[in-house]
């Protein structure tokens, strides 16, 4: 992002007027010398004209001192606020912003280029879900900048929405036993605009992440990437030690069947060390840096560039260590996290989840395979169809139900999961693919089978196949 020494590129609009006011000035002097033709205007007629180009520059010369005053203020105009990219749902995903919630958190982060700082805001929501919000920060407000594709590059601040935060947000979990939020999130290819939707990153669009169906969409410069870490770790942590990285160093990794290699870039573990405070009762920290070349942002897991835990993890971030006011440091390295006693590190002041028992929630399943009787052999759409009548409820994002299935030719699973509000009683329908194989491929036959599973989320983030199980399905496919 550009610094403020320079007035146009941060207030298009002064040029704008000033161009403007050019020309009246150019046209009340064409007026003038046609005045002193022989053919001339009538009086009336004339003077109409120049009074009508005197009231144009009087407003015009009003409006250039607005700008002028918001320049000398901070630099920036307002735009049009930021509509989220979806209507959030209060019994669905992650659901609602609860508006008393919502705190600006005390953190006001450099951009590596200059400009106005990052922030970080902090809330909840309807299903028990808290969400950590990123933004540049101005005046009070945390919003995006008009650059990168954004708002047509018109180089104002758009103020964000708490809505925003649960619109496809990576910083947002479920809020632990006491109602509080951990949370580690990395995100690679941030724009400096920080509105990540208004352009596609560099890395992404080489890689072949963009689907040909989506619409076209600007690359964002290279100069504008971003990295950022932020998160909540909870009311013990006094500090956080990070190092980025003074050089890149390039790890290769054998692949668990010794046919194949991968290659990382990641940061150095050898760079100065900077020690932050964490902010507030949540422990929170924000960490803005250069975006790391070579990163594809998108890719999730763990040690994976972008991503989210109750800890950081993975050589993609630069947090080093986490300081607890009791002492305790947990060190995070390349392969392994261990405390100052030689234990795994945890999230210290974590309360677990309330977690149902096994049978709380079992149930009958029924099963069917559904196909069009008109048309055989089956095609790919055709599906099998799992239903059954809930015991356990699920009112809140701690919970969820989800049914997986195996293909009997591939060894392959396929799933799905029902992220919403349930009640006790209500019957829930689950439809499979059964052509679990490359995209367009029939089902082969044999016998499908699967599970039904409630997930207990003890943390923020669920893990495939790890729930309770409801019930087990098989069907024979001819």
């Amino acid at each position: 992002m550009s610094d403020h020494a320079d007035p146009s590129a941060k207030l298009p609009l002064l040029m704008e007027i000033g161009e403007e006011l050019h020309r009246l000035f150019l046209a009340e002097e064409r007026e003038l010398a046609a005045a002193r033709e022989p053919r001339r205007l009538p009086g009336r007629v004339r003077t109409g004209l120049v009074r009508l180009n005197l009231r144009l520059v009087v407003a015009l010369v009003a409006l250039l001192a607005a700008a002028a005053v918001a320049l000398a203020a901070g630099g920036l105009l307002s735009g049009a606020p930021v509509a989220p990219p979806f209507k959030a749902q209060p019994r669905k995903q992650d659901g609602v912003p609860i508006g008393p919630s919502a705190t600006l958190l005390a953190l006001s982060v450099a951009d590596p280029a200059g400009g106005i700082p990052w922030g970080l805001r902090v809330l909840s929501t309807t299903r028990g879900v808290g969400c950590l919000q990123y933004g540049r920060l101005y005046d009070g407000e945390l919003g995006v900048l008009g650059q990168d594709g954004a708002f047509g590059d018109d180089h104002r601040f758009h103020a964000l929405s708490q809505e925003d935060a649960v619109a496809g947000s990576d910083g947002c979990g479920p809020l632990d036993g006491a109602g509080r939020l951990f949370l580690a999130v990395q995100s690679q290819a941030v724009p400096a605009s920080a509105y990540p939707q208004a352009c596609l990153p560099r890395v992404d669009y080489e890689r072949g992440a963009r689907d040909p169906g989506e619409p076209r969409i600007a690359l964002c410069p290279v100069a504008d990437g971003r990295a950022l870490f932020y998160g909540a770790l909870g009311p013990d942590v006094r500090s956080i030690t990070y190092s980025l990285h003074t050089h890149l160093e390039t790890v290769r990794e054998m692949g668990r069947s010794h046919h194949f290699t991968i290659t990382r870039t990641v940061y150095a573990l050898d760079g100065p060390a900077l020690t932050i405070p964490a902010v507030g009762t949540q422990g929170a920290y924000l960490i803005v840096a250069k975006q790391l070349p070579g990163a594809e942002s998108g890719t999730f897991g763990p040690g994976a560039p972008d991503g989210s835990g109750t800890l950081p993890r993975g050589v993609y971030q630069p947090i080093r260590a986490i300081t607890y006011r009791d002492g305790t440091v947990c060190r995070i390295g390349a392969t392994q996290d261990l405390d100052s006693h030689g234990r795994p590190c945890k999230a210290v002041g974590m309360v677990a989840l309330t977690r149902a028992a096994p049978a709380q929630v079992r149930a009958p399943l029924s099963a069917q395979i559904l196909y069009d009787h008109r048309d055989p052999p089956l095609k790919p759409e055709d599906v099998v169809r799992i239903s059954f009548v809930a015991r356990a409820p699920v009112t809140s994002a701690a919970n969820y139900y989800e049914a997986l299935m195996r293909d009997p030719c591939r060894g392959a699973s396929g799933g799905s999961a029902l992220d919403e509000d349930v009640a006790a009683g209500q019957r829930v329908t689950f439809y499979l693919q059964m052509s679990i194989g490359p995209s367009g491929s029939r089902p082969c036959p044999g016998v499908y089978s699967g599970e039904v599973l409630y997930g207990n989320r003890s943390t923020h983030l669920p893990s495939l196949g790890s729930g309770l199980v409801v019930g087990r399905f098989s069907v024979r496919l001819p």
